[in-house]
């Protein structure tokens, strides 16, 4: 906080708040997903009633986006950082996009996993 002073601090606050709103909007585009609660921070947490998450997450992580799981109730665990660049955001909601389309289409978890936070 010494380093940064208050308007660096508060530019980074900034940065994840804006990182966040636009996982949470794309979210809101793919459908069957949900962030629980609505996030006020970077922290994100993805639930569904419609689509099984842990073959999401599988099918997410075979895309290159390793990220965290919770078990009750099942979610995808995300994040955010302050990043200038959307990029990031952008190619994560694509492949989270795949991953739902897949499990749509049929895809099922293969070994069983279930996720746990610690």
């Amino acid at each position: 906080m010494r380093h940064l002073g208050r308007d660096g601090y508060m530019d980074l606050a900034s940065g994840v708040k804006a990182t966040t709103d636009r996982l949470v909007a794309g979210i809101a585009a793919i459908g069957d997903l949900a962030p629980l609660p609505e996030p006020e921070a970077g922290l994100v947490v993805i639930t569904s009633t419609s689509v099984d998450l842990f073959a999401v997450s599988e099918a997410l992580e075979e895309r290159g986006f390793p990220h965290g799981m919770t078990r009750e109730p099942p979610g995808l665990h995300f994040t955010m950082n302050p990043v200038e660049d959307t990029r990031p955001v952008d190619m994560l909601l694509e492949a989270l996009e795949g991953a739902v389309n897949e499990v749509r289409g049929g895809r099922q978890v293969s070994d069983g996993t279930e996720g746990s936070y610690i």
